[in-house]
Parts: structure tokens; C-alpha cells; sequence
């Protein structure tokens, strides 16, 4: 069952917030009538899989890509009572006219991607569902160059994943990246280390930290501090929990060293950024209910 919430436009851009429920065992197709990317709100992993030996990881991931008209048959594997989606549907055509002429993809032949946990998209989106969520004066000129950064490095990605080349020993494969962001985004922060995913990798930590950083050009440590920020402020926003709880739920002992390495990274309190988002989600239900 699909429950949604809201919804937000921008010119070939639908934006929806929505949520899922469904029971154990069953067996379904999921179709769409547009191209979208759709993420997942919560932090572990969805209680569901890719029922087709055509994908070899058949896990789906914090953000799945899914295209117009090409079914991705699903298999329950436990319960679900309130599941939350962003997802962001677009007008395939319209995508396609945001790409640079060097980049020759159409995404309307894109292939499904149940699992899609590219860093540089989920950030992306984070950045355009911001903009429409709390619109400020500047927001619709924005928009167009984040719309146009998602379509290229989508666009990259994609055809990067369907000429895939061997894979040297000293490089990471892309199921073992693919593994290891899996990982990054649905492990408790508590638990969350480089021993913890070197061990699931069975490699040293030295090998995972330097091929890692062969991989993607940017190291370990840092994509794990960007996907715990990333949880905090969601945490900020959208629960009530005290600090003292989201603290814990972040691998932190005290409230007052999440609150230090908060202001350290974000430049505002905990307390600061909650009291602005919530100012800003204010102002726009006023601009709904007077529209």
C-alpha cells in the first residue's frame, strides 16, 4: 500500500512524499508511469528484494532508480508498516534536455537500479528537495543548476555501470563499492567503523582505506562523517527527539559531543538548525493555506 503525503512541482520535476506498507512474503510488480529516483527516509535496510536473477545484487538500496514503463519484480522478506519514500519523478524528455551536448544518454532507455547509493545523487537530492521543501527568494534559480548537476552525474553513472571494464586487484569492483555504501547507510552508527566494514569486505582495514580512496577520490572516513550529518539534521527536522536521544541513535555517548561536532561541521548548533527548519516549514504551510 502507497500512502501520499504531498506533493511539489518544478517544471518536469514531481516531487512526492510518500510512505509504504505491506506484509510479509508477497510477491508484486512494481511499475512506474515516470522516470524517478526514488529515497528512502529511513536508515537500514528495506525489507524487500528484487525477485529477477538479472540483478546480481538483488538488495534494494537507500535510493532506486526505476524507469517508465519497465516493471522490477518484488518479493517481500518481512513487514513494513510505515516506510518513507522522497520520490522525484521527471519527465524523461525534459531530463534529457538538461544534459551538455557531450553527454550522449537518453533516459528514457535507462535500465531500473534497485540499488543506486551513489553519494554525489543522494546529496543532490537532499540539495533539490530542500529547495522545494523551504523555498527561499533565490530557490527557482538554483533549482536549474541542481537539476542539471543531478541529470549529468546520473547520466555518468549510468553509463559507467553499463560498460563496466575488469577490475584490477588494487581497485575496488563496483558491487564491492556498492556493498560498502550499503553499508555506510543502513548500519547503526554505533556499530559503524572501518574494522566493522573491512571485516565484511574480508580485507584489511589499510587495503579498504586505500582502494577506497583509489575508487572514489575521497576517503572512508569522510563519506561515513558526511552519511552521519546527513542522518542528524534529517533526525533535527523531522522527529521531536531530544538531543540526548539522537546523540545516541548517531554513535555519540553525550549530547555534548554531538553538539560540538555538529556546530563543528555545520557552523549552527543542533538547536539552531531545528528552530530554522521549522521556521521555514512554517512559512510555507502559510504560503500553501493562503494559495
Amino acid at each position: 500500500m502507497r500512502t501520499v503525503h504531498w506533493q511539489l512541482s518544478f517544471d518536469g520535476l514531481l516531487l512526492s512524499q510518500e510512505s509504504h506498507a505491506w506484509g510479509a512474503n508477497i510477491q508484486f510488480e512494481q511499475c512506474e508511469n515516470y522516470f524517478n529516483i526514488q529515497q528512502a527516509g529511513i536508515r537500514r535496510p528495506v525489507r524487500a528484494q528484487v525477485d529477477h536473477k538479472l540483478f546480481a545484487d538483488r538488495r534494494f538500496g537507500r535510493i532506486v532508480l526505476a524507469n517508465s514503463g519497465k516493471p522490477i519484480p518484488v518479493v517481500t522478506v518481512g513487514v513494513e508498516t510505515d516506510f518513507p519514500v522522497r520520490k522525484f519523478e521527471f519527465d524523461a524528455d525534459w531530463l534529457n534536455s538538461q544534459l551538455p551536448d557531450d553527454i550522449v544518454f537518453d533516459f528514457r532507455t535507462a535500465s531500473a537500479q534497485p540499488m543506486f547509493d551513489e553519494p554525489c545523487i543522494g546529496i543532490t537530492l537532499d540539495r533539490i528537495y530542500d529547495e522545494l521543501v523551504t523555498p527561499r527568494a533565490d530557490s527557482k534559480r538554483l533549482l536549474q543548476p541542481l537539476i542539471q548537476i543531478l541529470a549529468m552525474d546520473t547520466a555518468r553513472c549510468l553509463i559507467a555501470r553499463s560498460s563496466q571494464q575488469e577490475v584490477s586487484l588494487h581497485s575496488l569492483s563496483p558491487e564491492q563499492l556498492m556493498r560498502i555504501r550499503h553499508l555506510i547507510q543502513t548500519t547503526d552508527f554505533a556499530d559503524l567503523t572501518l574494522g566493522y566494514i573491512a571485516e565484511r569486505l574480508a580485507m584489511t582495514q589499510t587495503r579498504l582505506r586505500k582502494m577506497f580512496k583509489r575508487a572514489t577520490g575521497s576517503s572512508l572516513h569522510d563519506e561515513i562523517h558526511e552519511a552521519r550529518l546527513q542522518a542528524a539534521c534529517r533526525k533535527l527536522v523531522e522527529t521531536g527527539d531530544p538531543l540526548k536521544i539522537i546523540a545516541h541513535q548517531l554513535g555519540f555517548r553525550h549530547a555534548s559531543a554531538f553538539c560540538y561536532w555538529f556546530k563543528q561541521s555545520t557552523g549552527r548548533t543542533p538547536s539552531q538548525h531545528r528552530n530554522l527548519q521549522h521556521c521555514h516549514a512554517v512559512e510555507l504551510n502559510e504560503h500553501t493555506v493562503r494559495h
